[in-house]
């Protein structure tokens, strides 16, 4: 179930890189408004994050990070590298490696990066300068239950020596992260390492896939500059499954008992957002 994670440097690969703050939220934005986080087509269709985008403009962490990474490249013709990284407790399960999350790094230059991450929500990235070691607080959306915005606090560190977290993850000496807590919880922290992952699915998606096989799917979309779940469906143990639509539970029972009225209604917002309509059959 667990492969190593591989890894590369990029820091001070770039003499100038030039991306606004006001770019990357757009297509951070772009990014809410078009894709899903659902795990539906790799435990279905056992897809990459890859094909996940390309079939089904859905898919985990990695998927998002990527789907930013193309509009990037695209419309800017800038780099921009998939960065390993741990997650706030709350989020950990049994069996969770400590690397099984994934955001983006953006270069500016040699001293200076973004990091964004849009499967937490952020509403703005993370400015970090790994010469002065100084970093931006930036806000994030909370998008279960009642919406509300988060104040991520960060900072910048320095490995004074080769780290090795687990039998299949590790960092070299020298590698810089980016430490983010939510809020007042500063005992509750997460790390983004400044180094691309080169085999994200492998590595991570792999054990978070068999660890959290009941599939489940949530798309999102922008109001008044702020990310908002719009469907959320979860399945849950014993063959029940959990379909919420704006703010209002359209169905909350046995798989079985899933009626044509609420596969309908379910496929026919999916298609209005050219999502994949066939989750529910």
């Amino acid at each position: 179930m667990y492969t190593k994670l591989s890894t590369r440097p990029f820091i001070k690969k770039h003499e100038s890189q030039p991306i606004s703050k006001k770019r990357l939220i757009k297509e951070l934005h772009m990014c809410y408004k078009n894709i899903a986080f659902s795990t539906f087509p790799y435990i279905k269709n056992s897809y990459s994050s890859k094909q996940c985008l390309k079939h089904t403009d859905s898919g985990n962490c990695i998927a998002l990070a990527m789907f930013v990474k193309q509009l990037l490249k695209k419309k800017y013709n800038t780099d921009s590298y998939l960065v390993p990284a741990t997650v706030p407790s709350y989020i950990m399960k049994e069996g969770y490696l400590d690397i099984c999350h994934v955001a983006l790094a953006i270069p500016i230059n040699k001293n200076n990066y973004y990091i964004v991450d849009p499967a937490f929500y952020f509403l703005e990235p993370i400015k970090l300068n790994i010469s002065t070691l100084t970093s931006n607080i930036v806000q994030s959306v909370q998008i279960e239950g009642h919406v509300h915005i988060d104040t991520v606090h960060t900072s910048i560190h320095k490995l004074n020596k080769k780290t090795v977290l687990n039998e299949y993850q590790s960092f070299p000496k020298n590698t810089y992260y980016c430490q983010c807590y939510y809020n007042d919880s500063t005992d509750d922290t997460w790390n983004y390492y400044l180094r691309e992952v080169i085999n994200p699915d492998e590595a991570i998606t792999n054990f978070f896939i068999n660890i959290r096989n009941r599939p489940f799917f949530v798309s999102t979309n922008m109001e008044n500059g702020v990310c908002v779940k719009e469907l959320s469906i979860k399945h849950l143990p014993d063959n029940y499954i959990h379909i919420k639509l704006k703010n209002d539970i359209i169905y909350d029972g046995h798989i079985d008992s899933l009626d044509d009225t609420i596969k309908n209604k379910v496929a026919s917002f999916l298609k209005s957002r050219n999502f994949d309509a066939s989750i529910l059959e």
